[in-house]
């Protein structure tokens, strides 16, 4: 008997370093531009410019996580892996909401040339070592992160 699963990826973002350089490089020249502009409502404009920008370099991350994980969805290969580790960790929630419960794992597989691969991957939820599990890869992207995908679970009893 088979009992499938769907796995849900864990959609935060990460920061690196040199994101939010570049950021704050944006934030700053906007920032002198506006003075430039408008002097003397500086600080009103400057506050909806920044939050504009914001808002816009986050939608656009999110945007752009959500096209790879569906292209890969929909034209990468299929594959079955098992889960190498798991590494539980907590997302405490802001007051009034769920705590996020998920884990950090790592997942070994086959490609379409017989090469064994290695995932990392952060989800919601836990897998257990040893347990399989069904992704879907692009060959062209195997090596990034977002070339992978993790599927569902598959578990034989």
């Amino acid at each position: 008997m088979t009992a499938d699963r769907d796995i849900t990826l864990d959609t935060s973002v990460g920061v690196s370093w040199i994101a939010l350089v570049c950021v704050l490089v944006i934030i700053g020249g906007s920032l002198v531009a506006v003075h430039a502009l408008w002097p003397d409502t500086f600080f009103d404009v400057a506050v909806w410019v920044v939050v504009a920008e914001v808002i816009g370099l986050l939608a656009a991350v999110f945007i752009r996580q959500a096209r790879r994980r569906r292209r890969v969805q929909r034209s990468g290969r299929e594959a079955i892996g098992v889960v190498e580790s798991s590494e539980p960790w907590l997302r405490q929630g802001q007051e009034g909401s769920e705590d996020t419960i998920g884990a950090v794992v790592t997942v070994v597989f086959a490609d379409h040339e017989g090469r064994m691969r290695r995932t990392i991957q952060s989800i919601e939820g836990s897998l257990s070592v040893g347990q399989r599990v069904v992704l879907r890869y692009l060959p062209d992207r195997i090596d990034h992160r977002d070339g992978v995908v993790l599927v569902s679970t598959r578990t034989v009893s």
